[in-house]
């Protein structure tokens, strides 16, 4: 039998269900036609940002796929924007594979962080450099326990937030499946680590696209904070203001 090491490990041995066989029977099912989505993709969790107050055409999305879409394009390039519908690894995972399966090659996330660092306060924005994974879906994709996103988009990144003047912090990001169990023991133990916020997706997110060959990066606005005990946004507009600016800000630079 197995152990339990060995139950965390990457797979050797390819996988019985794959995403292509998944879409293909949903197809087959649906009669519906073959997906295909652009090279490049923002990947959020905030569905509200696919509303018709933004520049973007909305389309139907495929009904083999498990994530909404919107298209936008500009100067004969186009890029995808997905909509996730649930939260967390499994459900982070089973989109990037989908998006490997149709087309996609670069993602950039943009998503909402909590705060584990006195020194990042609700409504910052956090370019991340590294997630230290601490779910169950990463351990799948790859054995690093501290997951890199792509370094030139990563830089591509960092460079068009600075031209814009838009003030940021670049950290660490501690990725746990438990949001109601990030006790202070484990946020002091992210924290040893360098982490300075936590999420859910930004690991497996990572892990999952290097492991399908999809160049990725993620850039977080904090929403509420852990250190010191809890406090919800201070102001959630301005989340929501800064999660809108980093639609558009990464709209434009992978439209470029």
């Amino acid at each position: 039998m197995p152990d339990e090491a060995d139950s965390q490990r990457p797979a050797a041995e390819p996988a019985l269900l794959t995403a292509a066989k998944k879409i293909e029977w949903v197809r087959s099912l649906t009669n519906s036609p073959k997906p295909g989505l652009t090279q490049a993709a923002i990947i959020i969790h905030q569905v509200s940002l696919l509303g018709r107050h933004w520049p973007w055409q909305r389309g139907r999305s495929p009904k083999s796929l498990s994530f909404d879409i919107c298209r936008k394009t500009s100067n004969g390039a186009a890029i995808t924007m997905a909509g996730l519908r649930g939260i967390g690894g499994a459900a982070i995972a089973v989109a990037i594979e989908e998006m490997a399966v149709v087309g996609v090659e670069k993602l950039i996330a943009v998503d909402i962080a909590g705060s584990i660092d006195g020194g990042v306060r609700s409504g910052d924005i956090v370019l991340v450099d590294g997630a230290i994974a601490s779910d169950g879906t990463s351990p799948h994709y790859g054995s690093e326990t501290l997951v890199r996103p792509a370094q030139e988009l990563t830089d591509d990144l960092e460079e068009s937030l600075k031209s814009k003047g838009i003030q940021f912090s670049t950290g660490l990001v501690w990725s746990t499946d438990a949001v109601y169990k990030e006790t202070p023991s484990l946020i002091q133990g992210a924290r040893i680590q360098g982490a300075v916020v936590v999420d859910l997706e930004t690991a497996p997110l990572l892990a999952v696209a290097r492991a399908v060959g999809i160049e990725a990066a993620a850039v977080l606005v904090v929403a509420d904070e852990l250190f010191g005990g809890w406090q919800p946004p201070t102001d959630p507009q301005l989340v929501q203001s800064r999660l809108q600016g980093l639609v558009s800000d990464v709209t434009a630079l992978l439209l470029r």
